[in-house]
């Protein structure tokens, strides 16, 4: 073990002191970083690049939430385990934990429904273009007419539940749908065009519907989306229904829809006011799930940068940092590449843990992952094959490429701007103080759960035997 290691603990992972502990940012063994950017001038942002079995999550991951005292946390991970293991710890330190699991939403504490956070016209369309982009990995730059369509029927059907609900809620209409994810799935699923004539244009079972928005507001936003497909040819308008048929087939499964639950929702500016950490837990096979979580990326983002924009001092009450394990894996989220490039100065951080530079720019472009890339001013390579991530960084550590290639196991390079790369070992995690304290105290509870289970078994046998001798001594 490491005896500079800088945690002291109390018998419960707690840092003995005066309180005055701060958070640190673990890249490898014998190499802390300072997360306060105002001290260091850095952002805090890190990208880790390491294929499968590399040891992302418990070298990176699992020491960020260790030493992590003040930040508040959203972190995704594959591995209920991951949260078993650190939740009484963060508890202990003040914190406020909340868990989607979307692997067995029995598990979650709470739900998120994108419909709880759509204000106006832009989270609207962020939604839509997160639904359709991300469920087909991105727009087909070649030719964006069949999504930029498709995001603007989302765009009609989402804005007419909102707009419904506001114009009953004003009396100036009868009846509404409740504005949530599994309306607008219902509503869609009622979506029927129909040929008119001969020459194949179409009306539809809702033309009613957004006529009535239009006549109950001139202005109505689902109303002006709805013309860009109303009256289109069959053929076309049935390409454009089944961009969002697929998307929404491949996004709004019956467990993400449990997921938007409205009863006990998330809400996002009680996170932003408290110390708190949000898990966001997925299946590495379902690709619903990494759609959805990057839905409510967007969401988050988006949002906790306007609570800092109208914050003291236009920062958030408790930074936030975003631990996104396989960030690059499944789908997009858009606009990510503005989104790291601006909101540094809200105190919103990312860490993205990534296997290769290929697969980022598969899933960006090579533009976007260039900023992204950019955007993040200490990287850490634990290992693997991909060449392109290999050359990238035997220049920027200045060794043969021949070295990079045949690093050993659990060696790792660590980079941070103005600094020189540092070769050093992967984290030793399983050597932590507060992760052996946390092992000890789990330990001790399964001790304690195993005794308690024994002498329930035994109450259980004594009160068995003394009712058989009852009935014994009766006959």
């Amino acid at each position: 073990m490491n005896k500079n290691r800088h945690l002291v603990v109390n018998s419960f992972g707690e840092p003995n002191g005066n309180g005055t502990e701060h958070d640190d940012m673990i890249l490898g063994e014998n190499s802390v970083s300072n997360f306060n950017s105002e001290e260091t001038g850095l952002n805090n942002n890190s990208i880790i690049f390491g294929s499968t079995g590399t040891g992302k999550t418990v070298s990176y991951t699992i020491p960020q939430i260790l030493n992590t005292y003040n930040n508040n946390l959203v972190i995704t991970c594959t591995k209920r385990k991951v949260v078993d293991d650190v939740e009484v710890l963060l508890r202990s330190r003040g914190y406020d934990v909340n868990i989607i699991d979307l692997t067995g939403m029995g598990q979650s504490t709470v739900r998120f429904d994108p419909f709880d956070y759509m204000i106006d016209e832009t989270d609207i369309i962020s939604f839509a273009k997160t639904v359709i982009q991300a469920s087909k990995e991105g727009i087909d730059s070649r030719d964006p007419f069949w999504d930029n369509s498709a995001v603007s029927l989302v765009c009609a059907e989402a804005a007419a539940l909102l707009e419904q609900q506001k114009h009953f809620e004003e009396g100036t209409m009868k009846t509404a749908m409740t504005p949530c994810l599994e309306s607008l799935v219902n509503l869609h699923a009622g979506l029927k065009f129909i040929e008119t004539d001969r020459s194949g244009f179409t009306t539809s079972t809702l033309d009613t519907v957004f006529a009535r928005l239009d006549q109950a507001d001139s202005k109505s936003f689902a109303y002006r989306s709805f013309q860009t497909v109303e009256g289109l040819t069959s053929k076309t308008v049935s390409c454009i229904k089944s961009t969002v048929d697929t998307a929404f087939s491949n996004t709004f499964t019956p467990g993400v829809l449990r997921a938007a639950d409205r009863r006990n929702a998330f809400n996002i500016q009680d996170f932003a006011n408290r110390k708190s950490v949000l898990f966001l837990i997925t299946s590495p096979m379902e690709n619903s799930a990494k759609i959805y979580v990057n839905l409510i990326y967007s969401i988050l983002i988006r949002y906790l940068f306007e609570i800092a924009e109208g914050s003291k001092g236009y920062k958030l009450p408790h930074p936030v940092h975003f631990i996104c394990d396989d960030f690059a894996c499944g789908c997009p989220i858009p606009d990510f590449a503005d989104y790291i490039s601006v909101v540094r100065a809200a105190g919103i951080s990312f860490s993205l843990l990534i296997q290769s530079q290929s697969q980022l720019e598969t899933l960006y472009g090579p533009y976007k992952a260039q900023t992204i890339r950019n955007n993040c001013d200490r990287m850490v390579y634990l290992g693997g094959l991909d060449l392109p991530t290999c050359q990238d960084v035997a220049v920027r550590a200045n060794v043969p490429l021949e070295k990079v290639l045949n690093m050993p196991l659990g060696k790792i390079y660590v980079f941070e701007r103005g600094k020189k790369a540092v070769y050093t070992d992967r984290y030793h995690t399983l050597e932590d103080p507060v992760y052996i304290m946390i092992e000890e105290q789990k330990k001790k509870q399964a001790e304690k759960e195993e005794r308690e289970a024994k002498k329930a078994t035994e109450r259980a046998l004594k009160a068995a035997s003394k009712e058989a001798e009852m009935q014994s001594e009766t006959i």
